[in-house]
């Protein structure tokens, strides 16, 4: 299978938690949990230029990839209901659209500010949180890891699925722990206890956002910046319809 992921990074002094975010993405991804992406399938922009972003969105979206992830991490606002995200310190905007149908399978993930793209701006929660990582399981090695992650991506439906930090007019949450969605969200995609389906050997990508988001509303306590995460994506009749965010290394010990 052809995949991509693709990181976007809004990096100033002002978002401490960016350099995490960057660093806590690509440790998930590669680990055997996160499907055990390789280097090579991971691309990372930090404060790229419009035209040079464009650009390479435009190959990515002629080169035919059967699935992609795209993250971003830093400002970002909304405009007559559509979200923008400011991608360099020269507060250049791409529309999420332009983000949207690089290929038929696809998960975004904004975690950043959707408050009226005049302010762009992030709040600040004053919390804490405890450090985690994306272990690899010595009994599932990368190999097969990548072949039983592939296998259930290639027999989800064609999507496109939406995965925000924060609801319309609302603040993201950012630490030098990184961002507070974004952390929760990845945390929930490598724990299995509380996975509901597929006898918890996957974690679908919808389940771990509601997940986390019940998180993000509980550690949220700057009461004046209300923080809801909210997602968009397409009903189907069947859970294995639906893109996975993990797989569960434990369940493969004895098959």
């Amino acid at each position: 299978m052809k995949k991509k992921a693709i990181i976007i990074a809004n990096q100033d002094g002002k978002l401490t938690g960016v350099s995490k975010d960057i660093k806590h993405i690509q440790e998930f991804l590669k680990s055997i949990p996160g499907g055990a992406w390789n280097t090579d399938e991971i691309e990372l922009h930090i404060n790229p230029s419009l035209s040079s972003l464009r650009l390479s969105l435009a190959i990515d979206k002629l080169s035919k990839y059967d699935y992609m992830m795209v993250f971003f991490t830093g400002h970002g606002g909304h405009k007559r209901q559509e979200t923008y995200v400011q991608i360099n310190n020269d507060k250049q905007l791409i529309a999420q659209s332009e983000l949207e149908n690089l290929c038929n399978k696809q998960i975004n993930i904004y975690d950043c500010c959707r408050s009226e793209i005049e302010e762009l701006k992030e709040a600040r929660a004053s919390l804490s949180m405890d450090s985690y990582s994306f272990s690899d399981s010595l009994r599932l090695s990368r190999i097969q890891a990548r072949q039983i992650y592939n296998n259930q991506i290639e027999k989800a439906k064609p999507q496109q699925l939406i995965l925000y930090s924060c609801s319309l007019n609302e603040y993201s949450q950012d630490e030098s722990y990184g961002a507070l969605y974004l952390t929760n969200l990845l945390r929930d995609a490598n724990n299995f206890t509380n996975c509901e389906y597929y006898e918890k050997r996957f974690k679908v990508a919808l389940e771990s956002h509601l997940n986390a988001v019940e998180r993000v509303k509980k550690d949220n306590r700057d009461r004046n910046n209300p923080q809801n995460p909210d997602y968009r994506a397409t009903r189907f009749p069947n859970i294995e319809n639906y893109l996975i965010l993990s797989i569960n290394p434990e369940s493969y010990v004895h098959r």
